[in-house]
């Protein structure tokens, strides 16, 4: 299993398509992702929507006590754009600090930096 991210932001884009830039990563490498921005300073704020199939709407969703594990579903979950600059910026120093898969962090930190705000898919 794996996650499709979509940015919310017109800024990043498909060039061929124009649609929204989605940002694919396996389990593990997500789990890996939110473990890292949390050692370096990411305080998770939580998801607080989702998307409803059946209303074809962004609804409210319940935060559980461990936010961390509201990231680790594929319901359309909507990290709001605070929240993607905070992660960004933890793994921004979290990739200084990592030789190994630098590039991949990096790539994901500016993903969020200039998401504003993405869809967990």
């Amino acid at each position: 299993m794996g996650y499709d991210l979509t940015a919310l932001n017109g800024k990043i884009s498909n060039q061929e398509t124009g649609e929204a830039a989605t940002y694919m990563v396996n389990q593990a490498s997500w789990g890996r992702l939110l473990s890292l921005a949390n050692q370096h300073g990411w305080k998770p704020k939580g998801i607080t929507k989702a998307w409803n199939f059946n209303t074809q709407e962004y609804m409210p969703c319940e935060q559980t006590d461990d936010h961390v594990e509201e990231y680790f579903g594929n319901n359309y979950q909507m990290v709001e754009a605070d929240d993607a600059k905070e992660i960004a910026k933890a793994l921004f120093i979290a990739a200084e600090k990592e030789s190994e898969h630098k590039d991949f962090i990096l790539a994901f930190a500016k993903f969020c930096d200039d998401s504003e705000g993405f869809l967990i898919g």
